[in-house]
């Protein structure tokens, strides 16, 4: 029988006020709709996430390099620990799901472990997982790699906070990253959804008319 609520030890929301979207497809479903979109938000933002780790690593090192030249010292720290962490551990999270999954299902294909490979192959199997009995701790671990990946990578950037995010069952602070320019690198809310650059003036719009003075803050 499936169950009432949304299985998730820190969610508990009514999976009938959460709308159809998290059952579809998964035997009745184990995940809220909001829960749902969390888990495939946060897979679909792996790749991205693990190239952005890979280029800062990959600045460091040149900056390193430079100042080494210069005469500076070539002792220290010379990656960002919290960046390399945040790699290997999105790489072992999404292998071990992926493994979970070759393992109880019939599969035509294994995925290699190179992330963009694991992500394809956990999105095509997402409503599977998501009505499997470990399914709370796959978004526990899912999400939280990508938390941990963003935290090392975006102190580096600045940050607006722009209002509360307009997804069913969230309201969590959605921000704006902010690179070199004017425009902004990126945003989304604190519990990982985002918006592509397509979407921010709908999004520009939606604020403006929430909260009065919100609108016109960032532009594509």
């Amino acid at each position: 029988m499936a169950p009432e609520s949304c299985v998730r030890d820190s969610c508990g929301r009514a999976l009938e006020v959460a709308g159809p979207t998290a059952a579809e497809g998964n035997d009745g479903g184990r995940l809220c709709a909001a829960c749902f979109d969390l888990l495939r938000t946060s897979v679909e933002q792996l790749p991205e996430l693990y190239h952005d780790c890979e280029e800062m690593l990959l600045a460091n090192r040149r900056t390193r390099g430079f100042e080494r030249v210069r005469g500076g010292s070539p002792g220290g720290v010379s990656l960002d620990d919290a960046v390399v962490a945040a790699r290997s551990d999105m790489l072992t999270v999404a292998s071990s799901w992926a493994g979970l999954i070759v393992s109880e299902r019939p599969v035509a294909r294994c995925p290699r472990r190179r992330i963009r490979e694991l992500s394809r192959f956990l999105l095509t199997h997402l409503r599977w997982l998501a009505g499997h009995a470990a399914i709370d701790d796959a978004v526990t671990e899912i999400a939280g790699v990508v938390a941990a990946a963003r935290e090392a990578i975006e102190p580096r950037l600045g940050r607006l906070e722009l209002g509360p995010c307009d997804h069913a069952g969230c309201g969590a602070a959605i921000y704006a990253t902010i690179g070199a320019g004017s425009a902004p690198a990126g945003v989304r809310c604190e519990r990982g959804h985002v918006w592509r650059p397509h979407e921010w003036l709908l999004l520009d719009r939606r604020l403006g008319r929430a909260g009065g003075s919100r609108g016109g803050e960032f532009a594509a």
